[in-house]
Formats: C-alpha cells, sequence, structure tokens
C-alpha cells in the first residue's frame, strides 16, 4: 500500500479538526514571535533566512508585521495554493533549510518574550506561536 506524503517525512502535519483535502485551499501558516528591542537585528537576520528557504520550497506572499500596540510582537505569515502543496513544502526542506529553521528557534529562546496575541498554537504549546489557517472563500464586493 502506498504510503501519503503526509508519512514519508519527518514533518508532523498540524493537528486539525477539519479534514482538508488534497486540492483544498488556501492554507496560511502565521508564526509570532516575540523579542526584546535589542534582538531584533538578529530575528530579523534569522527570519530571511528562513523566508529564503521556505519560498524556495513553494511558500508565497511572506509578509513580516510587527504589532503596533505592542512593538516586540512580530507575526510572519505565508501561504500555499492547497493543503497538498503545504504538506509538499515541508516535505521539500532540505537538511540545510531544517537547520535554518533550529537556528531561528535558538534566536528566540534567547530572548523570548510570552506573546500575549495569540496563547498557544496548533500544537497547543505558547512558543514559538504557530497557527494554521483554510481559507475557504474570499469575499469580495
Amino acid at each position: 500500500m502506498a504510503r501519503s506524503d503526509q508519512e514519508r517525512s519527518d514533518f508532523p502535519a498540524p493537528e486539525r479538526a477539519l479534514d482538508p483535502k488534497p486540492r483544498s485551499g488556501r492554507i496560511v501558516a502565521r508564526v509570532g514571535y516575540s523579542r526584546t528591542e535589542k534582538s531584533i537585528d538578529a530575528l530579523l537576520g534569522c527570519i530571511r533566512a528562513k523566508r529564503h528557504a521556505v519560498t524556495r520550497a513553494g511558500a508565497r506572499n511572506w509578509p513580516l508585521q510587527r504589532k503596533l500596540q505592542m512593538p516586540p510582537l512580530w507575526t510572519a505569515t505565508f501561504g500555499t495554493p492547497t493543503w497538498m502543496d503545504f504538506l509538499r513544502l515541508n516535505h521539500r526542506l532540505t537538511a540545510a533549510d531544517k537547520k535554518v529553521g533550529q537556528h531561528l528557534l535558538a534566536c528566540m529562546k534567547e530572548s523570548f518574550l510570552h506573546s500575549t496575541f495569540d496563547r498557544t498554537n496548533d500544537r497547543g504549546s505558547s512558543y514559538p506561536c504557530i497557527n494554521h489557517l483554510f481559507c475557504s472563500f474570499e469575499v469580495t464586493s
């Protein structure tokens, strides 16, 4: 029996209450970061490297936002057209790409501030804050 893309990788698919089909989408990942003002340059360097790795693997539209009311809080968002594209993106990451992600986590731990905009992520922990969203339709005028 053939194994699904989801089973072939060390990437654990996000916990979900919905059961998206392979062509369901758009899928959006939102990652929250919090940093002290003195360590922002380090965070931005790590995020640039992570953005390069993930966009090379298929992520689209990667804005980095900073919360106006609470400047230490940052959010990086990226999307894929479908659920299968999201899973494939994570399978395409090379060992070097995964090291970039580990370096970003280490960078965050050095001066992590507890996030107040999202207390938990999809996996139930408060660090880092990662949420996966399913865009089921778009509102147009």
